[in-house]
Formats: structure tokens, sequence, C-alpha cells
């Protein structure tokens, strides 16, 4: 399982030829966290830490409800722009995913600590209805959601393999395998953004936006070299 924040900065949405359609490009930090089963809440074995990554990409945005004409112009808002707007979106999304953790565990009998990272890079494809809500003639205010799929491109690092018996532990960190990780998972994806139309053409957007995994990010099965994705649990 995993869950995914991030924050976005520095959107930028120019128009393509028709009014109806937008091409948007951004970066964005982002604040991750991967569990599995191996966080248990009774166990420090397995401890996923906040880490702070990056991300970038574009979207294409399509408006289904938009009018020919901009309506009357009252204090110089038209009446077109105040209207609530209902939008299809879709992304592409390079998403560098980086985990630490945090195991505690016994050695001969004796508390010891092991700090790891683990790290993702993902090529998303979400797809996104979006209401976008007018504040006034030069910002608006928009919610999405929708599904996604995320393609893993690389993984690296953060398998634990431990056993316990009568307390005292047997740790270990197999070397790092792609195959331990499924090559698709299905997200759903939430986010709010504020938008400042700079031109008529050109809006600045920030946001925030989060996706949560609804598939396992591990291969549960995969057993590599007499190690399993999973330690024993319990």
């Amino acid at each position: 399982m995993k869950n995914y924040i991030l924050f976005l900065f520095f959107t930028l949405y120019s128009l393509l030829g028709s009014a109806q359609n937008e091409l948007g490009f951004y970066a964005f930090p982002q604040m991750t966290q991967v569990n599995n089963k191996a966080n248990r809440t009774d166990d420090p074995i397995y401890t996923a830490l906040p880490t702070l990554a990056y991300g970038f990409g574009a979207s294409w945005l399509h408006q289904f409800n938009k009018r020919i004409g901009h309506g009357p112009i009252r204090h110089g808002v038209t009446s077109g722009s105040m209207k609530i707007k209902k939008s299809l979106k879709i992304g592409l999304i390079y998403s560098a995913h980086e985990q630490k953790w945090l195991s505690v565990y016994s050695k001969n009998g004796i508390p010891s600590e092991w700090e790891g990272t683990k790290k993702f890079d993902y090529l998303k494809l979400p797809i996104l209805g979006q209401l976008t809500l007018p504040i006034n003639n030069k910002f608006n205010l928009a919610v999405y959601t929708g599904p996604q799929i995320s393609y893993l491109i690389k993984a690296k690092g953060g398998i634990v393999y431990w056993e316990r018996h009568d307390g005292w532990d047997y740790f270990d960190l197999p070397f790092s395998e792609k195959k331990y990780f499924n090559k698709f998972t299905v997200d759903a994806v939430a986010g709010v953004d504020l938008e400042f139309k700079i031109t008529r053409w050109v809006h600045l957007i920030t946001g925030i936006r989060a996706d949560f995994s609804m598939t396992t990010v591990e291969n549960n099965e995969r057993i590599i070299n007499n190690y399993p994705t999973y330690g024993q649990v319990d």
C-alpha cells in the first residue's frame, strides 16, 4: 500500500487553438509515505518516515460547457467567465518517490537500529473530472478527482527480511530488485487548485494534490534468492 501527498507549485496553463482546450506544464515537490504489510502498529521492525521528493509533468484539459462568446460585461467581468466550468483533465506525470524508513530490532539481545531508503520512479496517467469555480475576474478555484494508472520505471532499495523467535531477531537486507514490486498500480486522485489569470491565454496555478494507491506496490508472492517480499509476519 502507498499514500502519496503532492504539493504543486508553478503550474502554467496556456490555451490552445480552441478556448475549450488548455495545455498545462508543472513541477512540484512532494511528501511521500509508503506503507506495506510490515508496518504493524505494535512493532517498530519497519517504520516509514516522511520524505521530500519531486516530480514534473504536463496536462491537457477539455472544457465541456464552454459557450461561444463571453456574454455581457459588467464591472469588467464577463458573464461567461463567472460560470462554473466542467472539464476533463488528462495528465502525464514523472514522479520520483523516495521513502526513508527505520528498523528497530534486537541484535544479540541488544536493541539496534537501521535506516534505509526506498526509491520508486513512476510514470503516471491521471484521468480526472474537474469543476472550476470562479472567484472573480482574476482568480478561480478548481477541484478535481478521478482514477490514475501508475507504471513503475525504477525501484531501488527498501526490502527488509526478518524472523523473530523467542525474543531474538534475524535481520537482513536483501539486494535491491525491481521484481519485488508490481509494474502497475491503480490510484485514486483528489486535489484543489487556485488559479491566477495572468492574461486571457496564460494562467498561473498553485495547489495541493494527493493520490492513494488502491492496489499494492509490493509483489506479495515474489521470492528472490530465497528472500520473500516480507519478513516473517506473526
